[in-house]
C-alpha cells in the first residue's frame, strides 16, 4: 500500500491529472464554439474555466512535491529557470516554460473575460452575490425579493 502513496508515485499522478484537466479544459473550450452548444455555452464556459484552474492547481502541486522530493533532489530556482536543473534539463526547461506559458493563457483569459463583462442591472442584484442575500435576509423586511 505505502508504494501506491510514495513521493515517486504521487508526482507522476500530480503530473497525469494535471495533464488530464488542461486536456479537458482545452477540449470544453473547442467544444463550446460549435454552434450547436449556444444554449450551454455558459456551462461549458464554467466548466473550462474550472478545469483549468484544477489544472492549474495540480501543477503547482507537482512542482511542490518535486521541490521536496529526496531520491532526486531539484532546488527552487532549478524548478523556476529553465535550463538550470542539473537532472535532465531539457525536460526540465519543458516542464518550467509550459508552465509559465500556461499561467500567462490563464491569468490573462480570465483577465479580459473578467474586463469585457460589462456590469448589467438585473431586477435582483443580489442575486449575483450570496453575502447580499444573507444581509438582505437578515436586515429587510422585503421577503417577496427571495422568491
Amino acid at each position: 500500500m505505502s508504494e501506491y502513496l510514495s513521493v515517486w508515485a504521487l508526482i507522476r499522478a500530480s503530473g497525469f491529472l494535471a495533464f488530464y484537466f488542461l486536456t479537458l479544459s482545452l477540449i470544453i473550450g473547442l467544444f463550446s464554439s460549435y454552434s450547436i452548444m449556444k444554449k450551454k455555452k455558459a456551462t461549458l464556459l464554467s466548466y473550462h474555466q474550472t478545469s483549468g484552474w484544477y489544472g492549474m492547481l495540480t501543477i503547482i502541486f507537482h512542482i511542490i512535491l518535486i521541490w521536496r522530493d529526496q531520491y532526486v533532489p531539484y532546488s527552487l530556482s532549478e524548478l523556476l529557470l529553465p535550463f538550470y536543473a542539473n537532472n535532465k534539463p531539457l525536460y526540465s526547461a519543458l516542464g518550467t516554460l509550459s508552465f509559465y506559458l500556461f499561467l500567462i493563457v490563464l491569468g490573462s483569459s480570465d483577465f479580459f473575460i473578467k474586463k469585457s463583462e460589462e456590469p448589467k442591472m438585473e431586477k435582483n442584484p443580489s442575486r449575483s452575490n450570496p453575502c447580499m442575500d444573507i444581509y438582505a435576509y437578515a436586515w429587510t423586511d422585503n421577503w417577496d425579493r427571495f422568491f
